[in-house]
């Protein structure tokens, strides 16, 4: 099998080519249009639809069945949450994270009294090059990303972790663009070579007990 047919993913620009690729090879229109059933329901139009189907149905199993003479193309778009966390993989990317107290040493506990402020450490390292890196790290619910692009916050400057300034470590020119949102730290950078240090400060500010969610990098135009 061709590397497009073991892909997983389409661009947005190959979508629409194979759009256009199906569309052209369809024939010509009749003007009568299009009839179909989808899990027992009629169907039918000139132009596209949308239906929902529920996870019962899909479980019972759902069948779509071109029930006109014109050729009949089906998009099938599903989510869902998986039943347990997917497994560590390094294979092209090697991430690791982990949090430190402001004053440069190794935050080992696993509780945190609301206003505690940590420094977390993200280091990449891709086994290629790969010119449009994407790193997403979501933060614990009971965290909130300290914006350090606000003046009146804490300045980066006045951080350093082993002996790296986080200022310093967050000016690197790989580093393209990096955003501070409400739920997660986001980085856009070049990969490949020598690792890869970015640095971000987040705040304990809610009580409770939450699960830590898994940093990720891909590449942003080849996610497989």
């Amino acid at each position: 099998a061709s590397d497009f047919e073991r892909r997983n993913y389409y661009s947005t620009q190959e979508r629409l080519a194979l759009f256009l690729a199906a569309y052209g090879a369809r024939g010509a229109d009749d003007g009568k249009g299009w009839k179909a059933n989808l899990a027992g329901e009629g169907m039918s139009g000139s132009d596209a639809q949308q239906r929902a189907v529920t996870g019962t149905k899909l479980k019972a199993g759902a069948q779509v069945r071109n029930e006109g003479a014109a050729p009949l193309f089906v998009e099938i778009a599903a989510q869902g949450y998986p039943v347990k966390a997917p497994a560590p993989q390094d294979d092209r990317i090697t991430i690791e994270r982990s949090l430190w107290t402001t004053e440069g040493k190794p935050a080992l506990g696993r509780e945190f009294n609301t206003g505690d402020m940590l420094i977390v450490r993200l280091r990449v390292q891709a086994k290629q090059a790969i010119k449009d890196g994407l790193l997403v790290d979501r933060i614990p619910a009971g965290f909130e990303v300290e914006n350090l692009n606000l003046s009146q916050g804490p300045q980066a400057g006045e951080f350093a972790v082993e002996g790296v300034n986080i200022a310093a470590a967050n000016a690197d020119p790989r580093i393209v663009h990096s955003e501070y949102r409400d739920d997660r730290f986001v980085a856009a950078a070049k990969l490949g070579g020598s690792k890869l240090e970015l640095f971000y400060l987040v705040r304990a500010v809610t009580p409770g007990r939450f699960v830590v969610p898994a940093p990720f990098a891909e590449d942003m135009y080849r996610p497989e």
